[in-house]
């Protein structure tokens, strides 16, 4: 009972967050420009419609201070505040340079330890072909399966 109350509870936020998000869409506020074009154009896109709006033609990168503005935006978001994160497929990680040098430090020192005992060291694909995978394996057996 419990699993089909959270999944209930986790369908109806969804349809609330797909409803919040149309709404926003009809509304034309700055949350549709963000689903479209990413959070950085919630920065920008102000600046660039107060500046029209206020003399009725558009904008033009000759007026200094929208100029100003702008670049102060840009530098703004460039200095990791709003940032766009890429996304890494389920179940990899990134390491940062900190986190890499441990890494290799361990490593080496595998390495080192291996090659002393006779190891000779290959390099494989980390990522496989989906027919690889799906293929029979050994006697009538998959390493994964179509759901």
């Amino acid at each position: 009972k419990a699993k089909i109350l959270k999944k209930r509870a986790e369908k109806e936020a969804k349809a609330a967050a797909k409803r919040k998000a149309k709404e926003a869409k009809a509304s034309g506020g700055n949350a549709a420009l963000s689903s479209i074009f990413g959070a950085g154009t919630t920065a920008i896109y102000p600046l660039l419609s107060s500046s029209s709006s206020s003399n009725g033609t558009a904008p033009t990168l000759s007026d200094p201070a929208l100029l100003t503005k702008l670049e102060l935006a840009i530098d703004a978001l460039l200095s990791g505040g709003m940032q766009r994160k890429p996304k890494v497929p389920k179940g990899t990680r990134d390491y940062l340079p900190e986190q890499m040098a441990i890494r290799d430090q361990a490593f080496t020192t595998i390495r080192r330890v291996f090659k002393r005992h006779g190891a000779v060291e290959i390099d494989t694909p980390v990522f496989e072909l989906k027919e690889t995978l799906t293929g029979k394996y050994g006697e009538d057996s998959k390493l994964i399966y179509d759901l």
